[in-house]
């Protein structure tokens, strides 16, 4: 009796293991375990991206921001008087500032690339000539210049982001006479610029003005259209620009020496007053222009590829398993999670690789490594050359699956979509190799 009973338990353990209900839950296991690696590497492309993003911050930093142009703007002070909460009175200066009627900028920008360990930055200088002009009428704007003004105290406001990278001795030319720029802008409107007195010439009946600045910058260079009439002109030995902000130009000439750009925007195409008094946080909300930057599209598509992971892994997991049906050969669990891990690298090589190579190659590269190796490991577990072949055909579809969705950002839900039902209905067709009687087993 005992040799009879001794073997029950065996035959439990055994018909367990080669159940395929069990053999599915295990794979939906493993699949679930599988999810570890692919979040820690979709950690470590946000990482290396934020060393990226630090690297380009640190050489800008040293050499010039990106560079926005805003004026030039007169400022005029006067004095009004203020209630607090006390109910005292208190003088406070203010600022009343006007627009120019025509303003023309005209850049030339020269780029060149700087390197920070295995990152890239793009840094530029540019020349840049400003002038244009205030009509004679331009202090009869409403509102009316309040009496306390001091216009022997008026200033021309010229704003510039990053007044460090500035590699000039800037000066105006209003009419004949020449103003030399003093540190200085006016936080009420620009975070940083230079300023010109008024002092030595007559502006109340407007005037021409012209200034000459060379500034150096990285990244981007914007403007912001503060005549009624703005012509901005920029060309560059960049061959790959993006234009940016509230207005494209009207034209522009791209090719693989550089490019040539000109925008032309109206007082009625943008939403800013030609005078007004106190401050104004719509000024720069009209600005335009180019960005020279190296866009890091490696970090961002690895991660989105990253979002295919468990699909890469649940549809290979659910092609061996009907391979074991089909053949009568066993992958153990163990061989599950070793496919797993492998499909799981290309995403770090792909990652690593990217750095250096460039995405495309990259791509290639780490597919062509992880389908080499999921296929000479599926010869030793499925001991069979055409299931083998078949294993490596399904990794390669998956692959073009993958980078044609990748490179179709525009259509890549809908590619996407049409291949997973693609996908989808041929494991439905194959999958009548299931009976009900293994699956119950």
């Amino acid at each position: 009796m005992e040799q009879e009973t001794k073997p029950l338990p065996e035959r439990i353990v055994n018909g367990i293991r080669t159940s395929t209900t069990f053999r599915l839950f295990t794979i939906g296991f493993l699949i679930l375990i599988l999810l570890i690696p692919g979040s820690m590497i979709e950690q470590m492309i946000h990482e290396r991206q934020n060393n990226h993003d630090s690297a380009i911050n640190e050489i800008s930093d040293k050499w010039g921001r990106d560079q926005t142009i805003t004026g030039p703007i007169i400022a005029i002070p006067y004095i009004t008087n203020v209630i607090d909460q006390q109910n005292k009175v208190h003088s406070v200066e203010e600022f009343a500032y006007y627009l120019p009627d025509d303003l023309e900028i005209t850049g030339d920008m020269k780029s060149e690339k700087r390197h920070r360990g295995i990152y890239e930055a793009v840094l530029y200088e540019s020349k840049l000539n400003i002038k244009g002009s205030f009509g004679p009428g331009f202090l009869n704007a409403a509102p009316d210049l309040p009496s306390t003004a001091r216009l022997k105290d008026a200033k021309v406001i010229f704003g510039i982001t990053d007044v460090r990278s500035i590699r000039n001795k800037v000066s105006m030319a209003w009419g004949d006479t020449t103003i030399k720029a003093a540190p200085g802008g006016d936080l009420d409107i620009v975070p940083s610029g230079i300023i010109f007195p008024l002092n030595t010439v007559d502006f109340t009946n407007g005037g021409t003005f012209s200034i000459d600045v060379e500034l150096a910058g990285s990244q981007s260079l914007y403007f912001t259209p503060v005549g009624k009439n703005n012509i901005v002109k920029v060309n560059s030995d960049w061959a790959t620009p993006s234009f940016d902000g509230e207005f494209l130009p009207i034209n522009r000439t791209v090719t693989d020496k550089g490019f040539n750009a000109e925008w032309r925007v109206l007082e009625l195409n943008r939403n800013i007053l030609q005078h007004w008094q106190g401050s104004n946080d719509k000024l720069q909300a009209s600005n335009f222009g180019v960005k020279m930057w190296i866009a890091a599209d490696e970090y961002q598509k690895t991660n989105r590829s990253v979002k295919y992971c468990v699909l890469f892994i649940s549809l290979t997991f659910i092609f061996f398993f009907i391979i074991e049906l089909k053949s009568g050969k066993t992958v153990h669990p163990v061989q599950y999670l070793l496919i797993g891990l492998a499909i799981s690298i290309f995403y770090l090589l792909l990652l690593s690789l990217s750095e250096w190579v460039g995405f495309d190659k990259s791509y290639f590269i780490s597919a062509v490594a992880v389908t080499g190796l999921v296929g000479a490991f599926s010869i030793s577990v499925l001991q069979s050359k055409l299931y083998s072949a078949i294993a490596v055909v399904v990794q390669v579809l998956l692959y073009v699956f993958l980078y044609t969705t990748l490179q179709l950002e525009d259509l890549s839900l809908l590619i996407g979509s049409i291949g997973l039902f693609i996908t989808l209905s041929i494991l439905m067709y194959f999958s009548r190799w299931l009976n009900c009687s293994e699956t119950t087993a």
